[in-house]
């Protein structure tokens, strides 16, 4: 799912998970699944939807995030999804905090 670019793949790992995304033939970001409004939830972990390269969790906390600009496209939450650093060679991605 990481090869092309706009790819995206879910990581079990981080607080309820991590987005990888492919922004770039060079870049992959990673991005922390919990929605920023309300983390300790159990049900707010975001979910990508393709089509608008977004982030949404419209059962728990109502937000949407923009994975592209690293914006909020709809509250309540005020803070933009939690962005890991990455490290990517062309074939292995290192995603550190």
């Amino acid at each position: 799912d990481l090869n092309n670019v706009g790819g995206w793949a879910y990581l079990t790992a981080g607080s309820k998970g991590i987005i990888l995304y492919r922004e770039s033939l060079e870049n992959v970001s990673a991005f922390e699944r919990h929605c920023t409004f309300d983390p300790i939830e159990v049900c707010s972990q975001v979910d990508m939807h393709t089509s608008l390269l977004q982030a949404n969790d419209n059962d728990c906390c109502g937000s949407v995030f923009s994975i592209s600009t690293r914006s909020i496209i709809k509250g309540p939450a005020s803070k933009p999804l939690i962005e890991y650093a990455t490290q990517f060679d062309g074939t292995y991605v290192i995603v550190t905090n």
